[in-house]
């Protein structure tokens, strides 16, 4: 077998596109707030630069360090999901969801649920990078810690599947009619166009994520211009949505706080994972995956057109449901992290006393 080479910086630069366009396409299209982003000015100019940076960095920041599991991936979702705060400002004074009055201490319990420990962890972060190592690279480390989505094909097609079922109803639910069938059509055709040039045309599989997300003087420069987009957004985006006094603030920072104190007991928890090396998938085998999955969400949402309702449940019973157990999981898996991570320095602290 011959040596792959390193990747270029063509090869890096498509794939960071692709992986700003999964992350920016599944939440605001899947939830129907930005239906098609590539049709204005607003999805290049705010779509792309929140969430293209956003996951960039995170990831980036995620694989240099050991990856817990699945949880690992919704607490820097989380973090990307904060910047409906400093940002947008709807973790203060949303302009959606008047209704949900709901606060603590000027924070928005309903819209903090609903952004940072579901939509933007879940499909924004989480779904977009498993999407990619399931069909776009080589498998590497998130493959080896998350062996129920991808050790086999079947488990693979299952993921898919349902992955396709849930984003049906959440579109089927808000299309009046079978002619708005355009929108995710129109989603659609910009990944699987994208994803093709990635596996067909750049042979982009030969590599795993770790080799293509950036590194280095990239992570850095990305990192920076992930700062200047906050204090631009920020101060151009709603100003007068700002907070004047500090308990909001503080409340946020505590939820960032506690994020990342997750993500330590995590990290530091994490168990040692096999350096395995699997084959990457055959351009034959990802185009079926991803037509099953893209034919499941295509029929779902057709079937579901008619009728809202069973959707309108299924929302909010994931969506807040969801990020109630979210936050149960972060807690439990933080401690427990946290518990052996106190018990292997413990050990080690006995065994050179010992010495």
């Amino acid at each position: 077998m011959e040596p792959v080479p390193a990747p270029s910086r063509l090869h890096k630069l498509v794939f960071w596109f692709l992986l700003a366009t999964l992350s920016m396409a599944l939440p605001e299209v899947g939830t129907l707030n930005d239906p098609i982003p590539w049709l204005h000015p607003g999805g290049w100019l705010l779509g792309y630069p929140v969430y293209g940076l956003h996951i960039l960095v995170l990831a980036g920041l995620m694989y240099r360090w050991p990856i817990a599991g699945f949880t690992t991936l919704m607490a820097y979702g989380g973090l990307f999901g904060l910047y409906e705060g400093y940002m947008i400002k709807q973790l203060w004074n949303p302009n959606w969801g008047m209704e949900l009055t709901a606060s603590i201490g000027g924070v928005r319990v309903i819209q903090t649920l609903f952004l940072v420990f579901w939509v933007h962890p879940l499909l924004a972060f989480a779904v977009p990078l498993v999407f990619c190592e399931l069909l776009a690279v080589a498998p590497g480390r998130l493959t080896r810690r998350l062996p129920l989505l991808s050790k086999t094909r079947r488990r693979t097609a299952l993921f898919l599947v349902v992955m396709g079922l849930y984003l049906g109803v959440m579109i089927g639910r808000g299309l009046e009619d079978h002619g708005k069938m355009v929108i995710p059509l129109i989603a659609l055709a910009v990944v699987a166009g994208l994803g093709l040039l990635w596996r067909v045309v750049l042979r982009g599989h030969r590599w795993c994520m770790d080799e293509l997300l950036p590194r280095g003087a990239e992570f850095w420069i990305l990192t920076g211009l992930l700062g200047f987009a906050y204090l631009v957004i920020g101060a151009l985006v709603r100003p007068e949505a700002f907070p004047g006094a500090w308990l909001p603030h503080i409340l946020v920072w505590c939820i960032y706080g506690f994020l990342i104190a997750v993500i330590v007991f995590l990290t530091r928890g994490a168990r040692p994972i096999e350096d395995e090396v699997r084959p990457a998938r055959s351009n034959a085998e990802a185009i079926l995956l991803g037509c099953l999955g893209a034919t499941v969400f295509l029929a779902v949402i057709w079937v579901h057109i008619p009728h809202p309702q069973p959707g309108e449940t299924v929302a909010i019973l994931t969506f807040f449901g969801g990020a109630v157990c979210n936050i149960a999981v972060l807690i439990w898996c933080g401690v427990k992290g946290a518990i052996i991570w106190h018990r292997r320095t413990g050990l080690s602290t006995d065994g050179t006393a010992a010495q």
